[in-house]
């Protein structure tokens, strides 16, 4: 999913810095990565992995700030994340996420992974190798289950019958990107056994094309609802 440009930058940015006033933030090298790290007040209920479409790279300034990638879902969402009571990271090269959930388990048990379009693939890449000695749960939005050009597969019940974890698949009904179209989702969720849920959402709000951010498959107009809908089912994994 592609940057928003113009206003609408300018909105995203400005609600940015003036949410982070309400978490502490931190930056930390982790296995050669620069690992964003924003803090609730108060004791944690645990901590999240933010794993975001695209390339699935953003870009972390030194003093924490979002230098791209900026609109995502999950990005443009941390701030919900940390409201919730958890410690909320990102990545800026997430394809190994095995040093950041191990460091976010010790700071903040128990630790969840969130991926989003192309960041699904990642996180069931790592649902496949982490299993529960990693992580309490997996989320997954926006389900790519076609391979593009970043990934060579996509998500498929073959992968995640590795993983060992409760899972979420949390999709938009009105999603038509070519790459996560909604029905192969409700078919690979009867596939897989164990704690497995899916909700479906829906909106029509759309200002960008199928597959980037500020459309249907990038929850354009719900973000509070669907993580008030990921966050209750962390809260009730934990």
């Amino acid at each position: 999913m592609k940057n928003p440009s113009g206003a609408a930058v300018a909105a995203f940015v400005l609600l940015g810095a003036m949410a982070s006033a309400a978490s502490a933030v931190a930056v930390r090298d982790v296995a050669g990565m620069r690992m964003l790290v924003l803090t609730p007040a108060g004791a944690p209920a645990g901590s999240v992995l933010l794993i975001p479409g695209g390339t699935t790279r953003i870009g972390i300034s030194p003093s924490g700030e979002i230098t791209s990638g900026e609109g995502n879902f999950l990005v443009r969402s941390r701030e919900r994340f940390v409201a919730a009571g958890y410690v909320t990271a990102l990545l800026d090269d997430p394809r190994d996420v095995s040093a950041a959930v191990t460091a976010l388990h010790v700071l903040a048990p128990p630790t969840f992974v969130v991926g989003t379009s192309n960041g699904t693939i990642v996180a069931a890449d790592a649902a496949a190798r982490l299993g529960k000695s990693g992580v309490a749960g997996i989320i997954f939005t926006s389900t790519v289950t076609r391979p593009g050009r970043e990934f060579s597969h996509g998500v498929d019940a073959g992968l995640l019958a590795k993983a060992n974890v409760p899972l979420l698949f949390v999709h938009n009904r009105n999603d038509t990107c070519r790459a996560s179209p909604p029905a192969p989702i409700e078919a690979l969720v009867t596939q897989l056994s164990g704690d497995v849920t899916l909700q479906m959402t829906s909106s029509k709000a759309a200002s960008s094309t199928d597959c980037e951010a500020f459309s249907p498959h990038g929850y354009l107009g719900i973000e509070a609802a669907t993580v008030q809908t990921i966050t209750d089912w962390m809260d009730a994994h934990r």
